[in-house]
């Protein structure tokens, strides 16, 4: 009986390796029905080579549809009879997700109940399992891919050390995947410049491979100079290489390249836009975003593209990114390249603010100002402000200050004690990074809201956030050094004269006013009509309605030099609409004869100046966020103070 089986095992054996050869020659000759035929037949009786191709062709769809459930199962068969080749496809098609089967181990291939099934799960354990079975078999790629999920898979099954050991016997039979593994462990584990030197040698190795990922990898080694020497031109290059082998990190990072102009290359905004498209289209958040900001600003060959911008900025904000969130907010507020729409700008914006974006909160904020139905004071103070400043963010401590101030108790105006109490307690603890806080604070100070008035420690953090470079803090500054509201009671114009500027260079509008009027003369500072009329000419371009005024007082006059009457009229009727009235007095001038014109130049005895005497007043307590264009009704002897926004954002 033993010799009958024994020769029954040896025929069954030769007539499956007579099928196996049978079926490699129809493969070699391309003619796979022929060879899933004969593969078939040796799988059929349980050789473990036979169900190895059979799965194969069902994955590859070779002379059979393709189907990933009946080629997983027919490569476990194979995996399951020791098959190497068979273990390592199999640890990785679990590594990538299968579909959900009861357990797929153990099943009977033949007898195999095909149900359909719809869920992929990934099943890091399994693919360990069928890893390490391939690798102790000494599959170089098995070793790796081992390597891998010990470095980086589930805490579970993590072990570091075991990890570097896989890679070095996969480093010893010349793998790439095992030089990448190693490579970017190395990276991952360095902490000065020889281990990055050493992660630099295997990923160089991987790269030699075509392996992309080491490719882009090095990269932004030789960008950064983290290991070798800094080289953007080779980083370019290196980026440029992997993204042709389709490395989303590395297709935006060249578009970023060819935005820029970086490493050589000349800047293509048209070539960077593709290549920052195939990232974004990969699902690279930060290239849409990127798209988003290229099509939302336009170039100098095309004009802003808001639709385009719009649909970007959507695709990254609904993938989790608070910027994109935010940007598309402001798109729906404005109406651009979306159908306007508060709500949906409101509801972005909230978006952007609970994934972080502490930005947004000053858009918010001024939302309250302009539609206090929309965004209440009290939903932004005890849902966002109060618990971020609670945790200690300086920034939400400012702005909660400030809705504290902003918030009113029943008619308007109306004085809040308990909120502006606590609102100088914000501001106080968030004057230590905030450079609007020590302004504000100051101005607290000052005015004793909130506490009691300290006009000289108000005037300290008022100078101390104009020496800071805060723009109101330096316009606030000037008008008090010019009013003589300083401690030992002295006007100081030069000092005032400093401040103005660099505000006024920085486009705060009441500062380029302000400078006119002290190059206008009258002020204890040289006259320089010419500076004058430039600083009235900018203001006046920006809105400001009193250097509206100006201009045409000086271009009716000539005081500058050029008398042109054009010019005048059309700055002195914008002056008129915006309810200055002394601008009838000039325009009634540009109406007389020249005769009449003259004389009337010689009953002047000098020309329009301003002064800063400003109307003594009790400190207001509406802090309301106001403009040049809210005070253009104000006497023109009044020089403007502008504290500029309330909200602020992170530089």
């Amino acid at each position: 009986m033993r010799g009958f089986f024994r020769s029954q095992s040896e025929r069954e054996n030769r007539k499956i390796n007579k099928l196996l050869e049978k079926g490699k020659a129809a493969l070699e000759a391309e003619r796979f029905a022929d060879s899933f035929s004969y593969y078939s037949q040796a799988a059929g009786l349980k050789s473990p080579e036979g169900q190895y191709h059979v799965g194969l062709a069902y994955l590859q769809g070779l002379s059979v549809p393709a189907n990933l459930k009946e080629g997983a199962l027919w490569l476990e068969a194979a995996a399951n009879g020791g098959w190497a080749e068979a273990q390592f496809i199999v640890a990785t098609l679990y590594m990538q997700g299968l579909p959900e089967l009861v357990e797929v181990t153990g099943i009977d291939i033949l007898n195999y109940d095909h149900v359909q099934h719809e869920e992929i799960v990934p099943d890091m354990q399994k693919a360990a399992y069928w890893a390490q079975k391939a690798a102790e078999q000494g599959s170089a790629d098995a070793q790796a891919l081992y390597g891998y999920m010990l470095s980086s898979g589930p805490e579970e099954i993590r072990d570091v050390e075991a990890a570097l050991e896989w890679y070095d016997k996969a480093v010893a039979q010349e793998c790439v995947q095992g030089y990448l593994g190693k490579g970017l462990l190395l990276l991952q584990r360095g902490n000065n410049a020889d281990d990055y030197a050493k992660a630099a040698v295997y990923l160089e190795k991987a790269a030699e491979g075509n392996m992309g990922s080491a490719i882009y990898r090095l990269g932004v080694m030789y960008e950064t100079g983290q290991g070798v020497p800094r080289n953007l031109e080779r980083a370019v290059e290196l980026y440029h290489k992997a993204a042709e082998m389709g490395i989303r990190e590395a297709q935006a990072l060249y578009g970023i390249s060819l935005r820029m102009g970086k490493g050589g290359l000349e800047p293509n905004l048209v070539q960077a836009e593709t290549w920052l498209r195939r990232a974004a289209l990969q699902g690279d958040i930060e290239a849409a975003v990127i798209l988003g900001d290229m099509n939302g600003r336009g170039n100098d060959d095309m004009p802003p593209s808001y639709i385009e911008a719009a649909r970007w900025y959507r695709f990254a904000a609904e993938k989790g990114h608070a910027g994109a969130a935010r940007a598309l907010g402001m798109l729906y507020l404005g109406g651009l390249g979306v159908a306007q729409s508060l709500e949906e700008g409101v509801s972005w914006l909230e978006k952007a603010a609970e994934h972080g974006d502490g930005a947004v909160i000053a858009h918010l904020g001024n939302l309250t100002l302009q539609y206090p139905g929309l965004v209440t004071l009290d939903n932004l103070i005890n849902e966002r402000l109060r618990p971020a400043a609670e945790k200690g963010d300086q920034l939400a401590a400012f702005n909660l200050a400030v809705c504290l101030l902003r918030a009113k108790a029943g008619e308007e105006n109306q004085r809040h004690p308990e909120r502006e109490s606590e609102a100088r307690q914000w501001m106080k603890i968030a004057m230590e990074k905030v450079v609007n806080a020590r302004f504000w604070y100051g101005r607290m100070l000052m005015e004793g809201l909130g506490g009691e008035q300290d006009k000289t420690e108000g005037r300290r953090y008022i100078r101390e956030a104009a020496e800071n470079h805060m723009v109101d803090a330096q316009n606030m500054w000037a008008t008090m050094l010019m009013e003589g509201d300083t401690d030992d009671g002295k006007a100081n114009p030069q000092e005032a004269l400093k401040y103005y500027q660099e505000a006024a260079n920085k486009n705060h509008v009441s500062s380029m006013f302000s400078l006119g009027a002290l190059y206008g003369g009258g002020n204890q500072i040289p006259v320089d009509r010419v500076k004058a009329q430039k600083w009235f000419s900018r203001a006046a371009q920006e809105g400001h309605a009193m250097a509206q005024l100006m201009l045409g007082h000086y271009l009716a006059h000539g005081l500058a030099g050029d008398i042109n009457f054009e010019e005048a009229k059309k700055w002195l009727l914008k002056a008129k609409e915006a309810g200055i009235e002394k601008a009838e007095a000039d325009l009634a001038f540009l109406e007389l004869d020249e005769e009449s014109r003259q004389k009337k130049r010689e009953e002047t005895v000098q020309p329009m100046s301003i002064n800063y005497t400003v109307k003594s007043s009790e400190p207001s307590h509406d802090w309301k966020n106001y403009s040049s264009e809210d005070k253009k009704n104000e006497d023109l002897e009044r020089v403007e103070v502008a504290p500029g926004l309330f909200f602020v954002k992170n530089s």
